[in-house]
């Protein structure tokens, strides 16, 4: 799938409710499987008062690690 500037990627998984609205907003909407490699994924540490909190994207390899 080649990216387009008017184009809108969402993942499969995405309710069948928000995808409609945003086409009768005018959205124009592709549809690409869950975890296609076109979407990003992250993995982020939050520095808490008491610590740390750390997250990790499960739709790719990888993990939130700090030192």
């Amino acid at each position: 799938m080649e990216a387009q500037s008017d184009m809108l990627s969402v993942e499969e998984h995405l309710p069948g409710a928000v995808l409609e609205g945003l086409r009768q907003r005018g959205h124009k909407v592709e549809v690409a499987p869950t975890g296609h490699l076109k979407f990003g994924a992250t993995q982020i540490i939050h520095k808490l008062a008491d610590g740390y909190l750390g997250v990790s994207d499960s739709r790719r390899d990888g993990q939130a690690a700090g030192f």
